[in-house]
């Protein structure tokens, strides 16, 4: 029995000396000023891994992306003249997706051709060609999670700043590709920027209170583009230049918190307004600069078939252009 304890209690201070041992490299570690490099860790501890498994090691492995995991944000810029095999249908097959571009004229356009083929619908791609442009972006992205659909998303500029954006998704009940045009702008950055919490943003114009440039997030769904904001917010770069100096007075109303009509308000001539948000339509929420009051005033667009007389955008009921200087892009 004593014998049994005498080799119990060497085994136990063998452990100790070890834990000792490890736990002093470990101080010695916290207090050293320079990281180990790594060939100061043994080979056996951290083995290189030269190859990843061959297609042999697993039956099932597949050249196809992942369906993203829907806690992720799934986002891939696209580059010209690349072929990319992906399943954007999640139906296990390859569909393949390749733009090139060509030079036309003598100032630098590009033309471009996005082509989409399904593995479920080889004999029939789709082409999109695009004769000239300024400036080109393109990405696949995943705005729904869970939908089993990604999307292919292209933005382009043609004369100086005329922009168009592209969502190319494929029909969830045939195997088609739907395209959907908007008259925006997502630039590279905004593309990069994207989550499928709140979209991408996009950039659009405006001629409420004069041309302006706006924004508002998106994605791109079943049927469209899907406008996730509650409108378009004004760009503004300067209070001071884009304020505009009321001419006549002005009805609107009060903007409560919960973004509601509240009480009547007249906003008297001299006084200056700076527009804040509108849907581009219907209203105009603005801020009065010597309050910082925000108020709503409904808007109404007026287009060439109304007749010169009744041309143009009328807000409360008045054309704009009789409140204030309005400068509009040509």
């Amino acid at each position: 029995m004593k014998r049994i304890i005498c080799v119990i209690l060497i085994a136990i201070l063998a452990l100790s000396a070890t834990a000792c041992s490890k736990i002093g490299k470990i101080i010695d570690v916290l207090f050293e000023t320079e990281a180990p490099t790594v060939t100061d860790v043994p080979a056996t501890e951290a083995p290189t891994v030269t190859e990843g498994p061959g297609e042999t090691d697993d039956p099932n492995a597949t050249d196809i992306p992942d369906i993203p995991d829907p806690d992720e944000d799934f986002i891939m810029l696209l580059d010209t003249g690349v072929e990319y095999d992906l399943d954007l249908d999640s139906d296990g097959l390859d569909d393949n997706l390749i733009i090139t571009s060509y030079e036309v004229g003598d100032y630098g356009e590009r033309g471009y051709t996005v082509k989409i083929t399904l593995g479920c619908n080889k004999e029939h791609p789709l082409e999109y060609q695009i004769n000239y442009c300024d400036e080109f972006y393109a990405c696949v992205l995943d705005s729904y999670p869970g939908d089993y659909r990604a999307e292919v998303l292209i933005s382009f500029m043609q004369d100086s700043d005329d922009w168009t954006t592209v969502g190319f998704r494929v029909n969830d009940t045939i195997p088609e590709i739907d395209v959907f045009e908007k008259y925006f702008c997502v630039s590279k950055g905004a593309m990069l920027d994207f989550t499928a919490k709140k979209g991408f943003e996009a950039f659009d114009s405006t001629d409420v209170w004069g041309t302006h440039s706006v924004r508002a997030y998106f994605k791109v769904g079943q049927f469209g583009f899907d406008m996730l904001s509650v409108d378009y917010t004004y760009y503004i770069y300067d209070d001071d230049d884009c304020a505009l100096t009321l001419e006549r007075s002005l009805d609107a109303y009060v903007l409560n918190d919960d973004g509601t009509k509240g009480a009547a308000v007249n906003v008297a001539a001299g006084e200056k307004i700076l527009p804040i948000r509108t849907d581009n339509a219907t209203y105009v929420v603005m801020k009065v600069v010597s309050t910082g009051q925000l108020i709503i005033a409904d808007v109404e667009i007026h287009s060439w078939s109304a007749g010169y007389d009744d041309w143009g955008i009328f807000i409360s009921g008045v054309n704009q252009d009789e409140y204030a200087e309005i400068l509009y892009a040509d």
